[in-house]
């Protein structure tokens, strides 16, 4: 059976094998993408996940699922839990009442009297604007509301030293003295709803 090959020819004899060193192009339809040899033993294996440890075994998963991760330690909280505050006694829970008196229909009559010889400013809070009484002299101040706070200070700065006594009903007595001892020396006066007095 005769070959060509390029320009010449030559003979082959029958029944010899002949192997073509000429490969087919990648395109040829002959070639199969995917011969059937992977199907077979032992190219048909399929690839199962190894436990890095027998010990440890291996969860399933579902596929397009993403396995849990262990979640981290919480660290205990540094912030101190917060502890009630306490409020400090009011100034009524502070002291003793110095006296009382009674008041009449809700209301107090304050009498001041001042034995200094300098002048002694005093205003009743929420009820008179600040007023001067001069030395050795007095003032009564009627139809007080109670609760009521009387304040008063000297004109020169000196100090003041209160005596209160309830000489009657609805009737309270101040005397102010000169002093020069500063523990002695207070400054407001107030009279509670149920007749207490309380100095400061």
């Amino acid at each position: 059976m005769p070959i060509i090959s390029g320009s010449a020819a030559f003979a082959v004899p029958r029944g010899s094998k002949l192997y073509s060193q000429v490969q087919p192009s990648p395109s040829s339809p002959s070639l199969n993408p995917r011969p059937s040899i992977f199907s077979e033993p032992p190219y048909n294996r399929t690839q199962t996940p190894v436990s890095p440890s027998s010990d440890i075994p291996v969860s399933p998963t579902t596929p397009g699922t993403t396995p849990p991760s262990p979640c981290p330690p919480t660290a205990p909280s540094s912030t101190p839990a917060p502890s009630s505050v306490t409020q400090p006694p009011l100034p009524e829970q502070q002291q003793a009442p110095i006296t009382r008196v009674m008041p009449v229909d809700g209301r107090v009559n304050i009498r001041l009297t001042n034995t200094t010889n300098a002048v002694i400013f005093y205003q009743v809070i929420g009820n008179t604007e600040q007023r001067s009484l001069a030395g050795k002299s007095e003032v009564t101040l009627r139809d007080l509301p109670a609760p009521v706070s009387l304040t008063f200070s000297r004109q020169d700065r000196g100090l003041l030293r209160p005596t209160l006594s309830a000489t009657s009903m609805g009737l309270l007595e101040v005397t102010l003295d000169a002093t020069t001892d500063l523990a002695e020396d207070r400054t407001t006066i107030r009279v509670q709803q149920d007749g207490a007095v309380l100095v400061n």
